[in-house]
């Protein structure tokens, strides 16, 4: 699960660069593109890491994971991942992260869209 937990700390660590960024009505020219950059590492963090939740989640229903633990480890997690705004439009794309929607609908998880 080092996996999962690199590319949170990745989406984390980004997302502390943007909030660390001048209000947008005081930014910079340069403010501005650095934001627009780190906007496009974020959409690729978290992208990132909804394949490691993704990758976790197949290995999960494949029985190539101890269950028991994984569900203890990561049931919270999976479940703030469906609610987050970010997370929720991509989930909901059609055929996007099966593994991740089989999880969810299997633990009862699955938020109301």
């Amino acid at each position: 699960h080092a996996m999962i937990e690199t590319a949170k700390d990745r989406v984390h660590g980004i997302a502390g660069d943007i909030a660390s960024l001048p209000p947008e009505d005081e930014r910079s020219s340069g403010d501005v593109r650095r934001a627009a950059i780190l906007n496009k590492r974020l959409d690729t963090a978290i992208e990132s890491y909804l394949n490691a939740m993704e990758e976790a989640c197949a290995k999960y229903h494949d029985n190539k994971i101890d269950r028991k633990r994984f569900r203890e480890q990561h049931q919270l997690e999976v479940r703030q991942l469906a609610n987050a705004d970010v997370a929720r439009d991509r989930l909901g794309e059609p055929g996007a992260y099966p593994s991740i929607l089989r999880t969810l609908t299997a633990w009862k998880e699955l938020p109301p869209r």
